[in-house]
């Protein structure tokens, strides 16, 4: 980014005032240091990875490590919502055959005319009557 902008932002371009003050040490430099084809080398560098990142944030990234991520990270809450609501359901079913069983085997009990049930209903009903009387 700096030398973008130090190539191209600028107003002045320093390789061009440099060459019009010093010409021989500016031709010295292009030639005995290879800078031509070092910026060559450089831009080549840059298109290189402008396209390796292309390559990488848009293939890879956007269009297969996001999707696959979001797939297994959607799979996995559905998966463990699955096996909480079928705990949840096998868990209420079973409650709720407690619940209603255990009134269903005293009816059953009291229906099958065992004289002991029918003396305690009827004391415990005139208990009941009693302690309402006696508050009167």
């Amino acid at each position: 980014m700096i030398a973008g902008y130090w190539t191209a932002g600028r107003k002045e371009d320093k390789w061009t005032t440099l060459s019009d003050a010093l010409p021989k040490l500016s031709y010295f430099l292009a030639q005995g240091y290879q800078i031509d084809s070092l910026v060559s080398r450089g831009t080549r560098g840059l298109i290189w990875f402008g396209g390796f990142s292309e390559r990488v944030i848009d293939q890879k990234i956007w269009t297969h490590w996001i999707p696959h991520t979001a797939y297994v990270a959607v799979k996995f809450v559905s998966d463990g919502v699955s096996r909480g609501d079928s705990k949840l359901t096998s868990g209420l079913n079973r409650l709720l055959g407690t619940l209603i069983e255990v009134p269903a085997k005293a009816l059953q009990r009291i229906q099958t005319g065992d004289l002991r049930w029918y003396l305690f209903l009827a004391l415990s009903s005139g208990f009941v009557l009693m302690l309402h009387f006696l508050k009167t």
